[in-house]
């Protein structure tokens, strides 16, 4: 099995602290926590020692970044990496006392982050050799995070993509209405064994491409419009830019093939079929809707074979899916 490096990140501004998540994310690292609160650290870390920590210098709580390190050095040897705004050399000459592997000022550059977790790693693995007195295989891949980060409240709640589903007080009101109808559906299926008819359902990811009716007042024909043009009318939207965030894409048309499916073939009772294509950031969704071709490859990121396999459903391509929205 390959190793996981891990991460803990110790950051109070949740933007910056869910971005740099992602991207370590995608660079192959898994993240055990986003912990915003000094006094929150070393309870995480004595439940889930990480291998790194990103730690930044100005925590808005009673002790700050630099002394946070100099508690968790006291307890444990954890590589630290400071994350900084401040990067004046009163800061520096402090921080410089706990023997960080890195720091990196925001706002921060990717490649930035990169390097240093990179570079941390090499010195890891260097420790590792003289210790034991072993050869270290720096080529071993890293396993892609099996995780994403959801927004509660003032916290960042980790959600394994395997759980069950989750929701938040937070999220978009039709993900939680069709969170209470799964759960509604399932709650009666499990209660009531013996029924004469059947129940199954769909379950469609972000659905795309062009209106099947005359409306386009729809909430999906909407966003492909603000994408399609790249406007922000709110700070969410701006973050969904900022952070070039994936979206996992089902054509319209697709859903409704599969939902007739669903309503008219025997023997699918208790089945509940997600439905999904393939997952593309938003900056290639803007490069789409303007008929270019995508910087990146598709990804997946769900899986639809029960779909694929019960409905006899072959999923359109999103380049063709939002091709047809912008004919």
């Amino acid at each position: 099995m390959s190793k996981i490096i891990t991460i803990l990140i110790v950051e109070d501004e949740m933007i910056i602290a869910a971005n740099i998540a992602m991207q370590l994310s995608n660079l192959g690292y898994k993240i055990l926590g986003i912990i915003p609160r000094a006094d929150d650290v070393m309870p995480q870390i004595i439940q889930n020692q990480p291998d790194i920590i990103l730690l930044d210098i100005n925590l808005k709580s009673e002790i700050d970044g630099i002394e946070v390190a100099q508690l968790i050095q006291k307890e444990f040897k954890i590589p630290i990496i400071f994350l900084t705004a401040n990067a004046d050399e009163a800061h520096f000459n402090r921080a410089k006392s706990v023997n960080p592997y890195a720091f990196i000022s925001k706002p921060y550059k990717k490649l930035d982050l990169q390097r240093a977790i990179e570079l941390t790693i090499i010195r890891i693995e260097e420790n590792k050799e003289l210790e034991k007195n072993a050869v270290v295989n720096t080529e071993t891949p890293f396993v892609l995070s099996d995780c994403i980060f959801v927004r509660s409240f003032d916290k960042m709640i980790k959600v394994a993509l395997n759980d069950n589903r989750f929701t938040s007080p937070e999220s978009h009101p039709y993900c939680q209405a069709k969170f209470m109808a799964n759960q509604v559906v399932e709650k009666f299926i499990k209660e009531n064994p013996n029924l004469s008819f059947e129940i199954s359902s769909v379950s469609p990811v972000t659905v795309m491409g062009k209106s099947m009716s005359n409306r386009d007042d729809s909430t999906s024909s909407g966003l492909q419009y603000l994408i399609k043009n790249k406007i922000a009318p709110d700070d969410f939207i701006q973050a969904l830019y900022d952070n070039d965030v994936s979206f996992a894409i089902v054509d319209v048309e697709d859903v409704a093939f599969a939902t007739y499916k669903t309503a008219t073939t025997m023997r699918l009772h208790g089945k509940d079929y997600l439905l999904t294509s393939e997952t593309y950031k938003i900056s290639d969704l803007n490069l789409m809707l303007n008929h270019q071709e995508p910087k990146d490859k598709a990804s997946t990121i769900y899986k639809n074979d029960l779909a694929t396999a019960d409905l006899g459903i072959q999923f359109k391509p999103v380049k063709e899916t939002l091709n047809n929205y912008s004919k």
